[in-house]
């Protein structure tokens, strides 16, 4: 694990657990960031249903794939993952769109590990509820 920097953002450089030589460099958050990552939850809604029990339902339309998506995308600066044709498959700068067409053809393991990656490197967005 490196310390780098990306602009005025600090950065950290991970290699993955099963293929050490692969790795990807995850960016801390802007505040902007954390604000389109908190724009999900703006359609949540709490429902309180008995006063006297305390209980409460949660209705939200945030799929938390969808979240780990984002956040990924979102903080990602560069790596070195390779698709089956051999060529990198992502690359700085790229669109949201190609990012995530992209992400959406990984292992299901190597996003699991690489949003752990995010999450170390941006602890204030804390763990997502499991489900979803």
């Amino acid at each position: 694990m490196a310390q780098k920097q990306y602009g005025s953002y600090p950065t950290t450089v991970f290699e993955f657990k099963d293929d050490p030589e692969t790795w990807v460099e995850i960016r801390e958050a802007s505040w902007k960031e954390d604000r389109r990552r908190s724009e999900l939850w703006r359609k949540t809604e709490f429902i309180y249903t008995d006063a006297n029990t305390g209980e409460t339902r949660q209705r939200t339309g945030v799929c938390m794939a969808e979240v780990q998506e984002m956040e990924c995308c979102l903080t990602f600066v560069d790596n070195n993952i390779l698709g089956t044709d051999g060529k990198p498959m992502f690359k700085k700068g790229m669109s949201e769109k190609s990012f995530l067409k992209a992400f959406g053809t990984l292992p299901s393991p190597l996003v699991r590990e690489w949003h752990g990656f995010v999450m170390e490197r941006n602890p204030q967005w804390g763990p997502l509820p499991e489900g979803g």
